[in-house]
């Protein structure tokens, strides 16, 4: 089954089941393919992967020259040749149903999110954490990914939507009762980003929830410290609302 995976290391897996060998220029040029399916790239865009600021003579000859050979190695594997096409003076990837793990991760999102608004939160807590298993190893993902500004703010917009989505599929599940599994993970988060309101407030329910007021407590305080020394200001109400609840329950 073919499998094009970049949500993780690239990995692109043929119609045959094996994984197929690109060279880094393909890796670079796959990767901005698939970050954007079915939306053009124009060629100028693509010159900078390919030449790194050195062009050649002809230019767009080069670059269609470069295009062949990426859908020649990935025709080797059975994949259709019209995954990478021409469109609107450029190139665009359009892969098969299913096979981009972007575009799953994207559909089961969106299902989350119609769950959601219709009321149906188990579904949409399962749905949720269907998408987030598409990232298969955060912190490797688009290690091959080319360096330049419009390719960077796909990545930075795939990564807020991440957080978000992550972020939400805690806050449901806290609603549904889960803030003993979920300790240890909101633990470890708020020591990594103690600044972060948003990961302080989840910790705290999850502790409130817990029956451990004190440990709440303290959790803010940290928070409050690391607000003052890195931002100069004082926590928002929905952390000071959490402490007040902390500090009443005592």
């Amino acid at each position: 089954m073919i499998d094009l995976q970049i949500l993780g290391p690239l990995t692109v897996t043929g119609s045959d089941g094996e994984s197929l060998l690109l060279r880094p220029r393909q890796r670079a040029l796959l990767t901005m393919f698939l970050l954007r399916p079915r939306k053009p790239w124009a060629r100028d865009a693509l010159a900078p992967v390919l030449w790194a600021g050195r062009p050649p003579v002809r230019p767009q000859d080069a670059t269609k020259q470069a295009v062949s050979r990426l859908r020649r190695t990935l025709g080797r594997g059975g994949i259709p040749r019209a995954t990478i096409t021409s469109a609107g003076g450029g190139y665009l990837a359009d892969p098969p149903a299913g096979a981009l793990d972007l575009d799953r991760y994207q559909a089961a999102l969106s299902l989350a999110r119609q769950a959601h608004a219709s009321g149906d939160a188990a579904r949409a807590v399962l749905l949720l954490q269907q998408a987030l298993d598409s990232w298969t190893d955060p912190g490797w993902e688009f290690r091959d990914a080319p360096d330049l500004p419009a390719v960077q703010g796909l990545i930075a917009a795939l990564d807020e939507e991440r957080r978000a989505a992550e972020d939400q599929l805690v806050d449901m599940q806290l609603a549904q009762g889960g803030h003993a599994r979920l300790l240890p993970s909101l633990q470890a988060r708020s020591r990594k980003v103690p600044g972060d309101e948003g990961a302080c407030a989840r910790l705290m329910r999850a502790l409130l929830a817990d029956g451990r007021e004190v440990e709440a407590a303290g959790a803010f305080h940290r928070t409050a410290q690391a607000l003052s020394d890195e931002l100069g200001v004082r926590p928002g109400p929905a952390l000071r609302d959490l402490l007040s609840t902390a500090l009443r329950d005592l």
